[in-house]
């Protein structure tokens, strides 16, 4: 530790929280115009994508950031000693928050096209060498999340489409095809002019005269 090149590995620190910093805006960018993207209409002007995988990206900046960590630690022990790990922990995570995280969010939701243009001009190449690295860990967490999908889709079917409750046999033909309020919801979306005007033609009236049973009985029994 006498020894430790404290100049190099300064300037090594910095150049990964820059990195880091970079990685950051150009996956907070991709993020923005996908959102710009599903609001946009056909003629709208395309936007700009990315020329490598967003896997690659991530990793990446995980291994800058991590590297940051191990370098500030060093750095920090060799400044402070035994005081070093917890000066570290503090001065790092500042840093990262403040210089990779914060600040080129902040810019890549100002300027997404310039900074996606950057990072496909300077990271298109190196991004696609570590790419067979990247699927092979994207693939391993995959693997890991398999035995919890079918579990997970359970979950969403009994959240959102509850099963419909078993029919009384005196219960009339047409209460057995009530719909969850959800599937309700979500069969707006085919809904046409002709669901909404009903013909005359279909209408049937009610004598208000009647008795009170009769009256419940063809609300029952009629649609319109």
């Amino acid at each position: 530790m006498d020894t430790l090149p404290v100049a190099p590995l300064l300037a090594v620190w910095v150049v990964l929280i820059l990195w880091s910093a970079l990685f950051t805006a150009i996956e907070a960018a991709q993020q923005h115009l996908l959102a710009q993207r599903k609001a946009s209409r056909a003629t709208d002007k395309p936007l700009a994508t990315l020329n490598f995988a967003l896997i690659s990206l991530v990793l990446c900046n995980t291994f800058c950031r991590t590297l940051a960590v191990v370098i500030g630690t060093l750095l920090a022990i060799f400044a402070w000693l035994e005081n070093g790990p917890w000066a570290a922990w503090l001065g790092t995570s500042v840093a990262l928050l403040v210089f990779a995280d914060y600040l080129p969010r902040s810019l890549a939701s100002r300027h997404p096209d310039s900074v996606l243009g950057v990072g496909n001009a300077l990271l298109g190449v190196p991004l696609k060498i570590v790419y067979p690295l990247a699927w092979l860990l994207n693939a391993i967490s995959q693997l890991l999340l398999r035995p919890f999908a079918r579990k997970a889709s359970v979950v969403v079917q009994s959240d959102d489409e509850m099963p419909t409750p078993p029919r009384n046999e005196h219960e009339p033909e047409h209460s057995g095809g009530r719909l969850h309020p959800i599937s309700g919801i979500h069969a707006l979306d085919n809904i046409t002019v002709n669901d909404i005007l009903v013909p005359r033609s279909e209408v049937d009236g009610i004598n208000l005269d009647d008795p009170i049973g009769e009256i419940i009985e063809q609300l029952r029994l009629n649609r319109r």
